[in-house]
């Protein structure tokens, strides 16, 4: 945007402990700061050395959805550090999973399901080829018996998927990944809650805040859906460190899959009226 710009770039921790990289020559030699970072800490570490050196700060992060800016001019206004935020309220995992009703509860939701995807089954994968035995061990003492198979099923489809280089393999997985979310949890969701369920009360359980879902088959032919499948399927193939796929073969061999068979699962839903009757009584989730 601005071709006189010259920038210097660090890849340096700004902390106590690289003050021989940020020395007083460094802080000395700025008009002003626009601060950035991306933790408590940093931040007030930040404030303490503008206030230090006398340079005026416009402080500005983020956390989550949440946004803030102050601008700080030493010794008339108040610094960063004069203030604390309150403590974030966390969102009940029940809400997560399958009653989101605000933008932070479907970010969040995003978040967490991207993580276990695209990185952590990732990560169990080369952990459970580098010692299946200690890998199975230690994830039998952090999971119940329908969580280690559920793992060790997803750690078996990668492998396969490395092993074949499949290309119709991982835009099946893709479109599984799909169904997964979109399509499948939500019946098995509607079977314990149908859409006229009503609640201990003799309420509408599907009122106020938590509105009734709809599935979402898969169609080769929504945008949409072919983007989440053909985004989904480049990150697996990025995973696995093989050669991605263009849109149009994608949608060709999605098109050209069978439909994907609908098999209910038994789930247990906590709601989230039922997880504020737990956490008053003092109870741990389920």
């Amino acid at each position: 945007m601005n071709s006189d710009l010259k920038v210097k770039t660090f890849q340096t921790f700004v902390a106590p402990e690289t003050e021989n990289v940020f020395n007083d020559e460094f802080w000395e030699g700025l008009d002003f700061v626009v601060g950035a970072v991306d933790n408590i800490k940093a931040r007030l570490y930040v404030d303490k050395q503008c206030l230090w050196y006398s340079l005026p700060l416009l402080e500005s992060g983020t956390l989550g959805t949440k946004a803030n800016s102050q601008m700080v001019v030493p010794h008339k206004t108040s610094a960063y550090g004069d203030s604390q935020d309150p403590p974030e309220e966390s969102i009940p995992m029940c809400t997560l999973r399958n009653f989101p009703n605000q933008i932070e509860h479907c970010i969040e939701w995003g978040r967490d399901v991207f993580n276990t995807l695209f990185s952590s089954r990732v990560q169990n994968a080369v952990e459970f080829l580098r010692g299946p035995q200690a890998f199975v061990a230690q994830l039998r003492t952090n999971n119940t018996s329908s969580g280690v198979r559920e793992q060790l099923k997803d750690i078996n489809t990668l492998i396969e998927i490395k092993k074949t280089a499949s290309v119709n393999h991982v835009v099946e997985e893709a479109r599984n990944i799909f169904n997964a979310s979109y399509d499948h949890s939500i019946r098995d969701l509607l079977f314990l809650f149908p859409e006229d369920h009503l609640d201990t009360a003799g309420n509408k359980f599907w009122s106020g805040p938590k509105r009734c879902p709809t599935p979402e088959a898969f169609n080769p032919n929504d945008e949409l859906h072919l983007n989440f499948v053909w985004s989904c399927s480049n990150l697996i193939f990025a995973n696995l460190g093989l050669p991605s796929i263009d849109m149009a073969s994608c949608q060709q061999i999605a098109a050209a899959l069978p439909p994907a068979s609908y098999q209910r699962k038994a789930i247990a839903v906590e709601t989230p009226e039922e997880a504020k009757e737990r956490e008053a009584a003092g109870k741990p989730a389920p």
